[in-house]
């Protein structure tokens, strides 16, 4: 259970990953992604100045360690031989394991905790942790901490694609221990995470919230302070320089890294080294996936002996106009001197070799003789204060907007006049006073940024504090103007959000570290002005000849359009060319597909491919019912494939048992809410539609409301929007077979009016462009998104970090349970009927869907592009497999209990069509709902005939050929084969 690929032991030593005081930093989960951790307005930690200034850090100097042999456990000690060196031995934790430790504390006062520990989670599953001092979590950030590994490459030399261009290696996880000192979830406080221990005994609980480890020792030590360089440079006063050396380090190979976002880049630059004029090399490192801050390097070079050396580093910054950007140097995991943290590197479009130094000259670095490991971290920490009271002004901004919106309504009338000074007398003081403490911060960013206002987040930050004083010179006309303080493009709260997205990123590309005796001379790569045109001369000439061909199999080749973004399918076409041809000699070609209705007339005129992927899923069901797509279910291992998939979301891919394709990706639809909105309001989750209309006059009394699918869809109303109100009373869009419709049974007609009274009866907003916009800014504190909300929220909403969740969507309780019913498809997979090579398309499709590839894919996808690419795959075991806040993917599993979708027949198009019209009629014209379900049966019943008909199902009005309706339970025992077949 242990056994781990390519260990190295390192007995009795302990390395340091991360940094923060001590050369370490602590994680919530998630990093930028974070929803777990609360908004960090008020954060536990202070600064070590601050402490002293309180007198609240007697601790001084103090220490304390508890080994794995003296914990409160009930798990058993591993052996050190078992637990990869560690001479203590260690604890194996699984998910939902808990240890103590007692500290028999000699002083009162606040401590830093550091960790030991070895991750056994494997892919990109987050390994977290919880603590507890004395029965109390001691701060927000301490309900998650996550533990990061170190990252290895797969090879130490760049695999090549098929026309010789380098590609990304498979990343590994390094099998190391190591320490973290627990700190700020944001990875941005420059100071570590306190806690407050009492004389005497104290009980601090550790549990794994997620993910699987070995436990080492937990040390409590009071905070340190970073020697300056003039007394890091006193202390080695005695040592003499290196002599004649020079160590280069090529920045695209480190040699650790503690996040596989940080990727290698290439580039056509003369002045990179090394370069091809026809090839693509991995050349240089970082850029934008080298920005957050926390995200570290490590390269470990070899001293000869011990001496005084100098650090260089050849750099561009041109991803960050007119802006700094923040590094942190550390030597075997510690900080040499204070000026090694945040040490900046300026804008500059070309590359530029910068050797560490401050106003004294260049920086001398002790080394002793043998290795060590130099760590390059980005570090934002100098704008943390400045991004506190951004989050500050955020929130103040917000409670005014709510104020004012409790008073005046979202919509307020723009012919009234208001004084609403009145109502919120001190209204003109706040607004100026956050615009006096945003002034006094962009002093302070300025200051950062070398002078230079030019930057994205300098500029936001100016016109956040010019539109705060238009709207307080005339406070009485802001809840006309409402939108300015808290809505959208150029609102105040934009503009902050804004502003932290900029001071957030630090983004850096280095081509080489350079390692070297203080007086030795760097190498420059410059290029000629001859030697560029010549390469550009010679690349011209290039751009005629054909790429090389991939080496031939003597298996098929299978050919496969892909309705993907580019880079989608280059991971794919490498994953292919990696694993699945080595192993069944089948080739993949694949091609992008531009209009997913070229597969159409490409069926029609014969020149279809073997496979798609990525296509919408009516498709299948289209191709299928004319013949184009082949059924699936006549693989015997069928139902080996669509177990982990859920069956609801095949049904409309199937037409008379016959199924045309497969779930690829799979949609959600959750209940999104605002934490922070519904606390302040005292407004409960809603759990059913009930909930949902009994606090719909609180939330109207405030100007909100809340969102359904139905008000964002212009014109007809599809089935996602509709469809769930029918399946969660009971109801069906069929009756017996496909001849008939089932919205005029009992429980379909209870749907339904469920449907149109939300509207009609309880006021919720019958249209709403997007979603995402209202609830960011409040209007709508809570409504039914799906993926694509998720993905924005996640990415473009800073400010609300951590005042958002998600619940499973809203229902209908029947017989003690409530019913949730939601869709779910999203893109899905298809072989051509007409396919040579039928066995061979339908293997590269089970390895395509299996769970080990899409937990491969998704993992590769965040790892070469970062976190916000989630891949939303339809295999319920490989999703529980990735990266995504453990809280969130428990919320979508449970959802992904009720995905149900709409059967596909020849006439249900109509039944989609006339369910909108029912809705439009009853909330808009408000007709009779009985009366208009009635017309509707009969429209639809006419179209059924008529398409039944043209089908050869139906002759003069008669059944001729059956027609089944396909359901979930079908579906359901198809899986390993459980139908017999």
């Amino acid at each position: 259970m242990l056994r781990r690929k390519g260990a190295k032991l390192f007995i009795g030593a302990v390395l340091t990953v991360l940094i923060a005081v001590s050369g370490i930093y602590g994680f919530t989960l998630g990093g930028k992604d974070d929803a777990a951790s609360n908004i960090v307005y008020n954060r536990h930690s202070a600064s070590l100045d601050q402490m002293e200034s309180e007198g609240a850090n007697p601790a001084g100097g103090r220490s304390y360690r508890v080994s794995p042999s003296h914990m409160l456990s009930d798990l058993p000690i591993v052996a050190a031989k078992e637990a990869y060196g560690y001479e203590d031995g260690a604890i194996h934790l699984r998910k939902g394991d808990s240890f103590e430790a007692a500290f028999d504390v000699a002083e009162e006062g606040e401590y830093t905790l550091s960790f030991d520990y070895f991750v056994l989670a494997e892919g990109l599953q987050a390994t977290e942790i919880s603590i507890q001092v004395n029965g109390e979590y001691p701060s927000p950030e301490a309900r998650r901490f996550v533990l990061p590994p170190l990252w290895i490459s797969g090879t130490d030399d760049f695999p090549k694609d098929r026309y010789g261009n380098e590609v990304m290696p498979t990343q590994l996880r390094a099998d190391e221990w190591q320490t973290i000192q627990l700190a700020d979830s944001t990875r941005m406080n420059p100071e570590p995470m306190t806690i407050k221990l009492n004389k005497g005994i104290n009980r601090i609980k550790v549990a794994l919230v997620n993910g699987e480890m070995l436990s080492g020792s937990l040390t409590a030590a009071s905070p340190t302070r970073w020697p300056s360089y003039a007394q890091y440079s006193a202390r080695h006063a005695d040592r003499a320089e290196a002599e004649a050396v020079l160590m280069i380090k090529e920045a695209e190979k480190p040699d650790f890294k503690n996040d596989t976002t940080i990727n290698p880049l290439p580039s056509r630059d003369l002045g990179v080294n090394p370069y091809e004029t026809n090839l693509l090399l991995l050349n240089t490192l970082g850029g934008k996936t080298w920005d957050q801050s926390g995200q570290t390097v490590y390269y470990e070079i070899e001293a000869e002996r011990d001496g005084l050396y100098q650090i260089g580093v050849k750099y561009k910054q041109d991803d960050k106009p007119n802006s700094r950007v923040f590094r942190t140097f550390t030597i075997d995991g510690q900080v040499p001197f204070a000026e090694a943290k945040n040490y900046p590197f300026d804008y500059t479009a070309s590359w530029k070799t910068e050797v560490l130094q401050g106003e004294q000259g260049p920086y001398r670095f002790y080394l002793s003789k043998g290795k060590h490991r130099i760590g390059i971290m980005a570090d934002a920490s100098p704008y943390y204060d400045v991004m506190q009271t951004l989050l500050n002004s955020i929130r103040q901004a917000n409670d005014l907007a709510l104020e004012i919106r409790k008073l005046a309504g979202n919509d307020a009338d723009q012919n009234r006049d208001w004084e609403i000074t009145e109502y919120v007398p001190t209204l003109r003081e706040d607004l100026l006073g956050i615009a006096q403490a945003l002034s006094e911060e962009y002093e302070r960013a300025l200051a950062l940024n070398g002078g230079r206002g030019s930057s994205k987040g300098l500029t936001a930050m100016k016109m956040a504090v010019g539109s705060l004083e238009k709207l307080a010179a005339e406070p009485n006309l802001i809840p006309r103007r409402l939108n300015e303080l808290n809505g959208g493009s150029g609102s105040v709260t934009q503009n902050l959000s804004n502003a932290i997205l900029d001071f957030e990123m630090q983004p850096l590309t280095i081509d080489q570290l350079y390692v070297s005796n203080p007086n030795a001379t760097l190498p420059e790569h410059r290029a000629s002005w001859f030697g560029s045109v010549y390469e550009g001369t010679k690349q011209f000439f290039h751009t005629f000849w054909k790429p090389r061909n991939p080496a031939s199999h003597e298996g098929p080749t299978l050919s496969v359009w892909m309705n993907r973004p580019r880079n989608y399918m280059e991971l794919l076409q490498r994953m292919v060319d990696e694993q699945f041809t080595p192993q069944t000699g089948i080739e993949i070609q694949f091609s992008t597909l531009p209009n997913e209705q070229r597969l159409t007339l490409a069926a029609a005129s014969g020149i279809a491919p073997d496979l798609a992927l990525g296509i919408s899923n009516g498709i299948p069901f289209d191709l299928g019912f004319r013949g184009a797509a082949l059924d699936l279910r006549q693989f015997e291992d069928f139902g080996e494939v669509i177990e982990p998939i859920s069956p609801g979301a095949i049904v409309p891919l199937v037409v008379n048992d016959q199924v045309f394709g497969l779930p690829e990706t799979q949609d959600f639809y959750v209940l999104f809410y605002r934490e922070d909105m519904l606390e302040s309001l005292n407004i409960p989750v809603p759990d059913t539609w009930s909930d949902v209309i009994e606090i719909m006059p609180e939330l109207q009394r405030y100007g909100m409301n809340f969102y359904t699918p139905i008000a964002g869809a212009t014109g007809t109303k599809p089935f996602m929007a509709t469809a769930p109100f029918i399946y969660q009373a009971g109801g069906d869009m069929f009756g017996r077979d496909a001849f008939e419709t089932g919205l005029d049974s009992k429980e379909s007609l209870e749907g339904i009016e469920l449907m149109t009274n939300l509207f009609r009866l309880y006021g919720l907003q019958m249209q709403v462009p997007v979603f995402y916009e209202h609830f960011r800014t409040g209007k709508m504190p809570l409504g039914i998104g799906n993926f694509a909300t998720y993905i924005q929220m996640q990415v473009a909403a800073p400010e609300l970090k951590g005042a958002w969740k998600i619940a499973p969507a809203p229902g209908i309780e029947r017989d003690g349970e409530v019913v949730r019913w939601e869709p779910g498809s999203a893109q899905v997979s298809m072989i051509f009927n007409d396919t040579e090579h039928p066995d061979e398309a339908w293997q590269f499709l089970k390895w395509w869907l299996s769970t080990e590839t899409q937990a491969t894919f998704a993992n590769q996808l965040q790892t070469l592009y970062g976190k916000e690419y989630l891949w939303n795959t339809a295999n319920h075991e490989a999703f529980k497999q990735q990266f995504w806040p453990e809280e969130d993917k428990q919320v979508i599993l449970e959802q992904w209990e009720w995905l149900r979708e709409v059967p596909k027949t020849p006439s249900s198009y109509m039944i989609e069509r006339e369910l909108s019209n029912i809705w439009t009629k009853v909330v808009f014209d408000g007709e009779n709902i009985r009366s208009t379900v009635e017309e509707a049966v009969n429209e639809i019943n006419k179209e059924t005939i008529r398409k039944m008909e043209e089908f050869g199902y139906m002759r003069q009005g008669e059944v001729v050929a059956p027609y089944r309706v396909t359901t979930i339970e079908d579906v359901e025992s198809w899986v390993k084969g459980r139908d017999g077949n």
